[in-house]
Order: structure tokens, then C-alpha cells, then sequence
């Protein structure tokens, strides 16, 4: 199965962030992700705008552009958002679980 690229905005110095981080990697393989990561301040790809709506949230985590979650991992928000991505993409779901509030708590990122 393809790895579905992950991404997480963080800061340097964050231990929520650094947490985040920790328990994705510990279920990639499972979820079959990628993680990335982009400093909400140093790097220059990041929007003013996003920039000033992710400040006091960080980390937050997205799916191809779609927040699923900030602050602390929502592995059952990040179980829904992985298996709408495969609906769109036409593939079966690969996890038998979905969050409690499914596709309606995902946010398109702005800006």
C-alpha cells in the first residue's frame, strides 16, 4: 500500500509538538504515513496567514490539506481523515475505525 504523506506545523521547542510527532511515528507503519514536518516560523512556504491561524495551536496536523487535528493526536480524527483520502481516491478504507464525528470535523487549511 502507498504511504499517505502526513504533515505536521510545529514549532522548535514545542514538547506538544515533539509528542505529536513521537506517537505518528509509532503508528506509520500501521496507518502506512509519511510525516513531515514545517516550522510555522521559519519556513518560507508557510503563509502570514496561516501563520497567524496555526500560532497558539501548534501542532497541528493535516492530510493533504485538511486539518484532522491540533494540539494532541486525534488518532481516531487521523483514522477518518486516512479513510476518506482513500474513498476519494477510490481505494478501500484501510482501518476498520472511524472517529466519532467522522468527515464533519475536518477543515480545509486556509490561507
Amino acid at each position: 500500500m502507498q504511504t499517505v504523506p502526513v504533515t505536521v506545523f510545529m514549532r522548535p521547542g514545542c514538547h506538544l509538538c515533539e509528542d505529536m510527532i513521537a506517537v505518528l511515528h509509532e503508528f506509520a507503519q500501521e496507518l502506512s504515513i509519511s510525516i513531515s514536518t514545517i516550522d510555522i516560523d521559519r519556513d518560507p512556504s508557510v503563509s502570514h496567514a496561516l501563520r497567524q491561524q496555526y500560532n497558539a495551536l501548534v501542532p497541528v496536523l493535516c492530510v493533504e490539506g485538511t486539518e484532522i487535528c491540533h494540539h494532541f493526536l486525534d488518532l481516531e480524527a487521523l483514522k477518518a481523515g486516512l479513510d476518506s483520502r482513500h474513498e476519494q481516491h477510490g481505494h478501500s478504507g484501510h482501518s476498520e475505525h472511524s472517529g466519532p464525528s467522522g468527515q464533519s470535523e475536518l477543515k480545509p487549511i486556509v490561507g
